[in-house]
């Protein structure tokens, strides 16, 4: 929710001060959030901790997927699907939480993968 809510206020902010800056935000964002998650005691605090990743990811993203269709104006629609695949690539190997296991959140967490550093190498 908040990864793709704020990615219109994120553009804005790519127009203002250019990608590099957003992405590097945006990657620390994440990395924070990370660090929330890692050390969440409860659900409210993993909350934050993705909320705060969310707003970090979408900036990459948003980001990424701008860039790649300024470059290839005439494939939009190709930029744009390459893009959104090579970022999401990560979360496909993430495994869930098993309802019926007693940690219950915990195992939600996706375990630490590069796609960060994927998608800013992408802007």
């Amino acid at each position: 929710m908040f990864e793709t809510w704020l990615v219109p206020i994120e553009g804005w902010f790519v127009d203002k001060y250019g990608p590099r800056l957003v992405v590097l935000i945006g990657g620390i964002s994440c990395g924070i959030g990370w660090a929330i998650n890692a050390e969440a005691t409860s659900l409210n605090g993993y909350y934050l901790g993705m909320i705060v990743a969310g707003i970090g990811a979408g900036g990459v993203y948003g980001t990424c997927v701008g860039n790649a269709l300024k470059w290839f104006p005439d494939k939009r629609g190709l930029a744009a699907g390459i893009t959104g695949g090579g970022i999401w690539r990560g979360f496909s190997t993430n495994r869930g939480a098993d309802p019926d296991d007693d940690q219950g959140f915990r195992l939600a967490r996706p375990p630490f993968s590069t796609s960060v550093s994927d998608k800013a190498s992408l802007s």
